[in-house]
């Protein structure tokens, strides 16, 4: 098994002799974009302007995460 790492220490790629090769994308502030694994099937995660995740593409599926809301007293 061989892994890959970015200078900020972020998993770029790996690679393992069972599953193939899994390649990984990052935001500029080191959030998971996509994950692309060795099937060819890719994950791509988007988030809100706070930077919570608010969804997950999974090929043609999508997961929408609700955030709770925040309350001021």
């Amino acid at each position: 098994m061989t892994m890959t790492y970015d200078a900020a220490g972020s998993q770029l790629s790996l690679s393992d002799p069972d599953a193939g090769i899994s390649n990984y994308t990052y935001a500029a502030d080191g959030t998971l974009l996509t994950q692309t694994d060795g099937r060819g099937f890719k994950t791509t995660n988007n988030y809100d302007n706070l930077g919570r995740l608010a969804s997950t593409q999974i090929g043609q599926k999508t997961i929408i995460y609700p955030l709770a809301e925040l309350y001021i007293e």
